[in-house]
């Protein structure tokens, strides 16, 4: 990976790991606070009302954040153009979602979902307002003002929605919580960085050259991971639709979220380096295969601490997910090893490929999950969203094939050591397992998923170390990740360690 294009990714992806951190922490103790005071039927409330919301947004993006950072040349009123646009767009949003409140609440059956449906549709108007400057910051790999804009974000979230759960156990809690981020967030992005926009139009031909292909990219991307909840709402209750959706919430954690700083930090990364297709290919290899290394192994881990983690933290109401969760953390950690593939395309202006891409995914997805639900309900609808991940990730490796010049087995094949160090890993803890044996309470849980823990790590690194070693320790992501293992480490050694 070359030096000018590693440094500048690297930089951002550490700002955005700090945001991801604190954010996943966030989440995480949310999660199981919520999980602990409300009920399944309360999750299924905010899951149909998010995707609800999610289909909405994603028909009236514009991805006037990436068209402002694909530019290389920017002017006054391509900024305040974004804003104005951004702004019109919020009023869709609210209209939009306001009418739908009403059908989409009687199509559900359950008329609590009006209001619910309205404040969400306000949350969402509100957060298209979010100072543009922000985006301004990412184009010079600049991560420090979305980091804080989402730190505040779900910090505010979480203590509203904590808090309200608290006092009145209801799937308001979560609603109104996610408000709260919503309207602080957007307030503290102009105190922080100033800016007066002025309303106008004059740029939006530039800007939606780039993203009229990105919008309707997106369009598709939110149907393929919402859909599948619009639908099932209306097959199943909403105790089993809260169980997937909290199931999915914890499972994508140790896979995708980890590694989206470094995701994030590959567009503005790749944009850089257009004029040099083989330093582009170079680096997204080296980083889709230092991705793979840290997502496979996390999300199988986790599908391996299921049952105890569940135990522990969200108690015996929520047992019946284990199996569910095993499933999906699999395939989200399977579908990161394509994952860079959005950033490659917009990077090299190819986004009408991440449209066909997502098109062709969610004709797979919908055969799968149509006959997932109808034949064996919930359990058919988390086997046909890991099905359909697999097909995804196929036509994705073939999507880089067409950009890029390597075959789909040469992609794979990219992953060798760690396929072998995830099935070690596999194995190791299966073994130990077996070793404690059977039993409950607090205390054998948490032996569960601490051996789980160690030795599924060690299992791992020490297989694909051996590995590695053997194969004469090849320039590539091993190299990267001690190197940027190193780098941090140093950081922080100059920065406690000062000299006498």
């Amino acid at each position: 990976m070359p030096l000018t294009l590693k440094a500048g990714i690297l930089k951002g992806a550490t700002w955005l790991a700090m945001s991801r951190l604190v954010l996943n922490a966030l989440s995480l103790v949310s999660t199981l606070v919520l999980a602990r005071l409300l009920v399944p039927a309360d999750f299924g409330i905010v899951a149909i009302a998010t995707a609800a919301l999610e289909f909405v947004v994603a028909l009236t993006e514009l991805s006037l954040s990436a068209a402002l950072i694909q530019r290389r040349y920017l002017q006054r009123s391509h900024v305040d153009t974004a804003w104005t646009m951004a702004v019109i767009r919020s009023l869709v949003v609210l209209a939009v979602f306001t009418a739908l409140a009403v059908p989409l609440s009687h199509a559900y059956g359950d008329d609590r979902l009006i209001p619910v449906f309205i404040v969400t549709g306000l949350t969402a108007a509100t957060i298209d307002l979010l100072n543009p400057r922000v985006s301004l910051r990412m184009k010079m790999m600049d991560f420090r003002p979305q980091f804080t804009c989402q730190i505040i974000k779900r910090t505010v979230t979480v203590i509203v929605s904590i808090t309200l759960a608290i006092l009145f156990r209801s799937y308001w809690a979560m609603i109104l919580g996610s408000a709260a981020g919503a309207v602080m967030t957007v307030i503290i992005s102009y105190i922080l960085w100033p800016y007066i926009p002025r309303f106008t139009l004059s740029r939006a031909r530039d800007l939606l050259g780039f993203s009229s292909w990105l919008f309707a990219e997106q369009v598709m991307n939110v149907l393929n991971w919402r859909f599948d909840q619009l639908l099932s709402g209306l097959v199943l209750s909403k105790r089993e639709l809260g169980l997937f959706s909290l199931a999915i919430n914890l499972s994508v954690m140790p896979s995708r979220e980890i590694t989206a700083p470094l995701v994030q930090a590959l567009f503005p990364g790749f944009s850089n380096v257009t004029d040099s297709p083989a330093r582009l290919a170079r680096g997204y290899m080296t980083a889709q295969r230092a991705i793979g290394m840290v997502t496979i192994p996390a999300g199988v881990g986790f599908a391996l601490a299921a049952q105890p983690f569940v135990a522990l933290a969200l108690g015996s109401k929520w047992a019946v997910a284990v199996p569910i969760i095993q499933v999906l953390a699999c395939s989200f950690a399977f579908q990161t090893l394509t994952i860079g593939l959005r950033s490659l395309a917009m990077a090299m202006g190819h986004t009408r490929l991440l449209f066909f891409r997502e098109a062709i995914s969610f004709a797979v997805r919908l055969a799968c999950v149509l006959a997932g639900v109808l034949l064996a309900g919930l359990t058919g609808l988390v086997w046909a969203r890991a099905i359909s991940a697999v097909l995804g990730v196929m036509i994705a490796l073939d999507m880089v094939r067409r950009l890029l010049g390597f075959g789909i087995v040469a992609q794979m094949a990219a992953h060798f050591r760690t396929f072998v160090g995830a099935i070690t890993m596999v194995a190791v803890v299966m073994a130990a397992m077996r070793l404690l044996g059977q039993g409950e309470g607090t205390a054998h849980y948490a032996l569960q998923l601490c051996v789980t823990i160690v030795a599924g790590a060690v299992a791992y690194i020490a297989t694909v170390g051996a590995l590695w070693i053997a194969a004469g320790r090849p320039g590539g992501a091993e190299r990267e990740l001690l190197n940027a293992v190193s780098g941090v480490l140093g950081i922080f050694r100059r920065r406690v360690v000062k000299p006498a």
